[in-house]
């Protein structure tokens, strides 16, 4: 990244217009973690949330272009934010909702569910899941059982 000849900030990301176009070099659009953009609106996190919505953008943006039509300025709209905790407990703040514990943990497998997209990974998580609920490993015995000697030593 260092060795791309494009506008950076002071943390070396790229710097793209509200358009998400590179500055300084008309149709080259960028998205993502590895850039800034430079408009009047708050920072957008580096969320896949906000790149997916900085793709489709771009997207939308470079066919506009092909078609002489005016680029239209990204916006970033915050979803929310899911933060499983474990043992059935998750935190969620989507649209301003914020459930937690059990509820916010059955409102999280559901959204990761919906965001897997295909039939087959979700089968194998939903069976995952489902061992999980009746067999727990005991973690600790991981650790003892690569603290005891092998044979030979």
């Amino acid at each position: 990244m260092k060795s791309l000849d494009a506008q950076k900030d002071h943390r070396g990301r790229i710097l793209v217009d509200e358009s998400l176009r590179l500055k300084g070099r008309p149709g080259v659009y960028a998205v993502g973690d590895c850039t800034s953009i430079d408009y009047d609106g708050p920072p957008v996190p580096a969320l896949a949330q906000a790149a997916e919505q900085e793709g489709k953008g771009a997207a939308l943006n470079v066919a506009a272009e092909i078609k002489d039509d005016v680029p239209v300025p990204f916006r970033y709209r915050s979803l929310g934010q899911l933060v499983d905790l474990g043992e059935g407990s998750a935190l969620v703040d989507i649209l301003g909702a914020k459930p937690s514990g059990r509820i916010g943990a059955l409102i999280w497998k559901g959204i990761y569910l919906y965001e897997l997209g295909h039939n087959l990974n979700r089968a194998q998580v939903l069976a995952d899941w489902t061992i999980d609920l009746f067999s727990r490993p005991d973690t600790s015995k991981l650790f003892e059982d690569s603290k005891q000697p092998t044979r030979g030593t």
